[in-house]
């Protein structure tokens, strides 16, 4: 992934941080890494044909997720907490091939990505 933009919304107290996938970088592998960030995943994935809520032991499983998406239009993919309030969540957009990081001004995004196995650069 290339780092395009990490700005502040001040008066939101919100971070947003966004990065390019690019051509090494796979969909489903990238939504399974982050996934475990969280304690009980919630993954909304996005097709043509609407929303559809992927349960949180699925998300757990890279071999399940890849089961359950092999043969679908993903165009974008929303990862957050399944269970209580969190203000940290990702959005995976297919189309523009985009990771968008949101969450509280002062959280370290950059260490969550390689604490989560994935790479970027600037």
């Amino acid at each position: 992934m290339k780092l395009i933009s990490d700005r502040s919304l001040i008066g939101r107290n919100r971070r947003i941080v966004t990065f390019m996938l690019e051509s090494n970088d796979v969909l489903i592998e990238t939504a399974h890494a982050l996934s475990g960030v969280f304690e009980q995943t919630c993954a909304i994935i996005r097709t043509p044909f609407g929303e559809h809520r992927m349960p949180a032991e699925k998300c757990r499983d890279l071999q399940s997720m890849y089961d359950s998406l092999s043969e679908v239009n993903i165009t974008g993919i929303e990862i957050g907490e399944g269970k209580g309030r969190s203000d940290l969540f990702f959005l995976l957009d297919n189309t523009s091939k985009d990771l968008t990081c949101i969450g509280p001004l002062e959280y370290n995004f950059y260490a969550l990505l390689k604490e989560s196995g994935l790479s970027f650069t600037l």
